[in-house]
C-alpha cells in the first residue's frame, strides 16, 4: 500500500510521531487559504495516487 504525504504524516501523529504541518488541499481557493493559516514561507507539493516521486513531475 502507497500513502499519499499527508495519510503518512497522519499516522506518524496518531503514533505520537511530531511532523511538520500538513493541510491536504484540493482546490486552490483551499490552498490559499491554508496559506494564510500558516506562517510563511510556505511550501506546495503535488499529490496522487500515480506520483511517486514529486521531482519527476515538477511538483515541488
Amino acid at each position: 500500500m502507497l500513502l499519499l504525504e499527508h495519510e503518512s504524516k497522519a499516522l506518524l501523529e496518531k503514533y505520537g510521531i511530531k511532523t511538520a504541518t500538513c493541510i491536504f488541499c484540493e482546490t486552490e481557493e483551499e490552498a490559499v487559504m491554508a496559506a494564510r493559516k500558516l506562517s510563511f514561507p510556505v511550501v506546495m507539493k503535488v499529490a496522487g495516487r500515480g506520483i511517486v516521486h514529486k521531482s519527476d513531475v515538477g511538483g515541488v
